[in-house]
């Protein structure tokens, strides 16, 4: 399927040129107002917390190894915009008492990021790597977690810990501690912080998790994680049948490209971390990107990027996930000997519902 940015560079070298630049285009045209919107859907934000919320300065760098900084407060929240960001992002918290060792987080795009003993043994469990070593060259590509690395270790720890979840009404086979938004309360994933520690030994690549009674757990690391799909809304079943429609807008006008066309059910999106990792790899990883061609070159980046997902239903027939993407483009360059200097705005939305 062509994805829209793919089809926008198509449109400027094969269709006039368009006169809706940023602002007034000179036809009296204006971009929509979502461009400039207030809202920041590009926000990363979290729980910093271990027994206790953690007071923690915090660090993130990107793929492209740009880093942003903000802090956590007395409840262990922080929130920062991600807008100029290339996903997938590294965090580290460093609490502001020395006494703590880092935390360590992992996200995909904007959305939620906790930072815990758990997401940080998570991390360490994907390669048997010091996080930090790899906070260190996160803009190298080979250095770099996959969201199927991240969910598989978090699937790990969950097994390991199917007992004590479920005993706090949480559900191992889905439950994402990553992006699982929680308050400093101890209701859920925070009895479970005040319950166990987590010691990871890096120079020895090993940890230990205890309980509150001081005794180690058996942790193991083979463990059966068929079953499980973390960060989703629901275990999917075998041999389902899914069709997707397919919408997608340029500057508000509208154009259907697909209607229920069969998909194989292992690529809907089960996720909403699952979304806008492949999304990055469609716009995100383009913001800042410049095509040549035989009628010129353009350069294109990144001004406003804003991913939904929703789901209806519990996974069984009839269930319907929901993803769409907003973004805009400021595009500038020379085609054909003519100038561009224009602003374009774009949403698309695929619909997936289960049909069998």
């Amino acid at each position: 399927m062509m994805q829209p940015h793919q089809s926008l560079l198509v449109m400027l070298l094969i269709i006039p040129l368009m006169s809706c630049g940023g602002g007034d285009g000179g036809d009296g045209k204006k971009i929509p107002d979502i461009l400039n919107s207030p809202n920041t859907p590009s926000t990363l934000k979290g729980t910093v917390a271990a027994e206790d919320p953690v007071e923690a300065n915090i660090t993130i760098v990107d793929s492209t190894g740009k880093t942003f900084s903000t802090t956590s407060d007395s409840e262990g929240k922080y929130a920062i915009d991600m807008l100029s960001a290339v996903g997938p992002y590294i965090l580290k918290a460093e609490p502001q008492d020395s006494t703590q060792a880092a935390l360590y987080s992992y996200s995909t795009g904007p959305g939620i990021a906790n930072a815990t003993p758990f997401t940080t043994l998570g991390l360490f469990i994907t390669k048997y790597i010091d996080p930090q070593e790899t906070f260190d060259n996160w803009n190298a590509a080979d250095s770099r977690w996959s969201l199927d690395d991240v969910t598989k270790a978090m699937a790990t720890i969950n097994a390991n810990l199917k007992s004590a979840l479920e005993n706090n009404n949480i559900d191992p086979n889905t439950y994402d501690m990553f992006t699982a938004e929680f308050n400093s309360n101890e209701a859920g994933i925070n009895a479970l912080l005040n319950d166990y520690t987590v010691e990871i030994d890096y120079s020895s690549n090993d940890f230990v998790v205890s309980d509150f009674t001081g005794s180690n757990i058996q942790f193991d690391e083979t463990i059966d994680t068929s079953n499980y799909y973390i960060g989703a809304w629901f275990a999917l079943e075998q041999n389902t049948d899914w069709v997707v429609t397919f919408t997608y807008t340029i500057n508000e006008q509208s154009a259907q490209f697909l209607e229920n066309f069969p998909i194989d059910s292992e690529s809907v999106p089960l996720s909403r971390a699952a979304f806008i990792e492949d999304q990055w790899d469609d716009v995100g990883q383009s913001i800042n990107e410049s095509v040549n061609t035989t009628q010129g070159t353009i350069t294109y980046s990144t001004t406003q990027f804003t991913p939904e997902y929703s789901v209806e239903g519990d996974g069984g027939v009839g269930t319907v996930i929901t993803t769409s993407l907003s973004y805009g483009y400021h595009i500038f360059g020379n085609v054909s000997g003519q100038p561009i200097d224009q602003t374009y705005s774009f949403n698309w939305t695929n619909t997936y519902t289960r049909v069998k």
